[in-house]
């Protein structure tokens, strides 16, 4: 190698490196800081009681209720892992084979048919990012899984998770969907009720229970089938 290209190279590998930095602190500038979930506090629902202590009325944009992991059902916790993230007790927040086979299958169908969002990666977009169709948005999506796997225990990100997301019919959180759809505690939920609400978070509306009973049966019937497959994957295990 002549000693000209040798300082050509030097100099375009200096640029990209530098053109790679900007990149990054552009993408790191208003990122929130993680620490917020410590004392995160999502909007939950007020109940109006009367003299009976009877439930009149909730108020409230979105119907939400906290639960501590230990009074979530563990099927439920099963359900929701085998069917939106089996490798989340193995991965670091991002998975980069799960990236790479949603790759490759958007690639072939020449459309967005299948995504690869971890449940850290759902948890940072639902809490911290806008819902828009942006490379830059999943690129702030992954660093923050990343940050947040660093700063938090599985459980504690699992429980965050599991009192955010979304089941349809404006329940947020597992608690308000056991209520909004079958009428009962969290904690009263039968494994086939565990399934049919761990199906609803691809696809709220789609396979709502209420809207279209039909697909619902048929998701649950694939939740309960990945259970049996990841069997190995057991929050009891943990």
């Amino acid at each position: 190698m002549t000693r000209k290209r040798f300082y050509l190279y030097a100099a375009l590998a200096f640029f990209a490196a530098g053109s790679a930095s900007l990149a990054l602190r552009k993408l790191l500038e208003g990122m929130p800081p993680i620490h917020v979930l410590e004392d995160y506090t999502p909007s939950l629902t007020t109940r109006v009681y009367d003299a009976k202590a009877t439930v009149i009325a909730e108020l409230s944009i979105e119907k939400r209720a906290l639960l501590p992991l230990s009074k979530i059902p563990v099927d439920l916790q099963n359900a929701v892992i085998a069917v939106e993230d089996d490798a989340f007790f193995k991965h670091y927040g991002i998975s980069p084979k799960g990236m790479l086979r949603s790759a490759v299958r958007n690639l072939i169908a020449r459309r967005v048919v299948q995504g690869a969002s971890t449940i850290t990666q759902q948890l940072a977009k639902q809490i911290f990012l806008k819902p828009e169709r942006k490379f830059t948005r999943k690129l702030r999506e992954v660093l923050l899984a990343l940050e947040i796997e660093r700063n938090f225990s599985k459980p504690e990100i699992l429980q965050l998770y599991l009192n955010q997301v979304y089941f349809g019919e404006g329940a947020y959180g597992v608690q308000a969907a056991a209520r909004n759809y079958f009428g009962k505690e969290v904690s009263e939920m039968t494994l086939a009720d565990c399934a049919l609400l761990a199906g609803l978070i691809r696809a709220p509306r789609a396979n709502s229970p209420f809207f279209k009973p039909e697909n619902a049966r048929k998701r649950r019937a694939v939740v309960l089938q990945r259970m049996a497959e990841e069997k190995q994957i057991t929050v009891k295990e943990r």
